[in-house]
């Protein structure tokens, strides 16, 4: 199986300081470099002007500021994107608010105290817990 993403549809982009949206089919991968020149430079350049190859890929995408921001493929910590596929949302019960926002809360069986699923939340004890 593999989790294909197709960047046309990608909206954000999550880095080590926090989301960042990306302009419509802005976002593009290839080989990371720094170079001395200007792109149009580079191309018709006899030698490759390059003061730093990363020696892996990069990305690069325009932000909704209209900023490029560039970086190692290992700065992408997640990608957020449309849902084209109509890919389907996991259900998760409505919380009942009297347990906590994971809806767990403590149950005291005999003299034993454990955290487990909410019987409101979760009405069903075959039901998914979720951590």
């Amino acid at each position: 199986m593999s989790l294909h993403i197709d960047v046309r549809d990608v909206t954000g982009v999550l880095l080590a300081d926090g989301w960042h949206e990306v302009s419509t089919g802005s976002l593009q991968f290839d080989a990371y470099e720094y170079a001395n020149t200007t792109s149009e430079e580079y191309s018709n350049a006899e030698h490759e002007p390059i003061l730093w190859s990363g020696g892996g890929t990069g990305f690069q995408f325009v932000d909704r500021d209209g900023h490029l921001v560039a970086g190692p493929m290992s700065a992408v910590l997640a990608t957020r994107r449309s849902n084209p596929d109509g890919l389907k949302e996991a259900s998760v019960p409505e919380w009942c608010g009297e347990c906590d926002s994971r809806s767990s809360r403590f149950v005291t069986t005999g003299e034993e105290r454990r955290l487990a699923p909410c019987p409101r939340c979760h009405p069903d004890p075959e039901a998914p817990f979720r951590q």
